[in-house]
């Protein structure tokens, strides 16, 4: 019997549900998320967004339909820092996605989950 190869994939609900699965139980999740039946309806959206809004250079990867991992590179020595993206303007009126994501599923605890994540002012 030959092992399963783990194939580079898009993001797509498949890939969102076994990482939700995955980290049901973990404690910074719990964090974000509260009680078991929060995370259980917050997780798979969360690694929806995570999945369709990664930045150049992350990947993918799916084994079968049991294992799935997101996976950011490390930085190479010798190649130049990656800019880091500018912070929104304050001004700016458009709606956040990702404030739009959490915001039904943390409530008012937002700008203190966003100051964690690294989003926050």
């Amino acid at each position: 019997m030959t092992a399963p190869e783990p194939a580079l994939v898009q993001p797509d609900a498949q890939h969102a549900e076994i990482l939700a699965d995955a980290f049901v139980d973990d404690p910074f999740m719990a964090w974000i998320f509260g009680d078991h039946a929060a995370r259980l309806a917050a997780l798979p959206t969360w690694w929806a967004f995570i999945g369709a809004n990664t930045p150049d250079g992350a990947e993918l990867w799916r084994i079968d339909d049991h294992a799935a991992s997101l996976w950011y590179p490390p930085h190479h020595a010798g190649e130049p820092e990656p800019e880091p993206e500018p912070e929104p303007d304050d001004a700016d009126d458009e709606p956040n996605p990702f404030v739009e994501m959490m915001l039904p599923f943390v409530g008012d605890r937002l700008p203190e989950i966003a100051e964690m994540l690294g989003r926050g002012r």
